[in-house]
């Protein structure tokens, strides 16, 4: 399996107003290069939304909500 440094990934320029107007276009020529991840100014991001329900239902990649309702006391 390759590390995220060693995919040569398309770029999404988050940060450019032009992008944030239309990124649908944007995200759609990303996904012909590599089918779900994009670099960008923050980071790695996943593009297509069946890749993130597959990742987020991942125990080790879920968020720790239930932590965090519990450090606020609203259980």
């Amino acid at each position: 399996m390759q590390r995220l440094d060693e995919l040569d990934l398309p770029y999404l320029e988050l940060e450019n107003p032009v992008f944030a107007s239309n990124p649908y276009p944007r995200f759609a020529e990303a996904r012909t290069k590599h089918p779900f991840l994009a670099r960008t100014n923050l980071g790695v991001v996943v593009t297509e939304y069946q890749a993130m329900r597959d990742l987020f239902a991942r125990e080790e990649l879920r968020a720790p909500y239930a932590d965090v309702v519990k450090v606020l006391g609203q259980e």
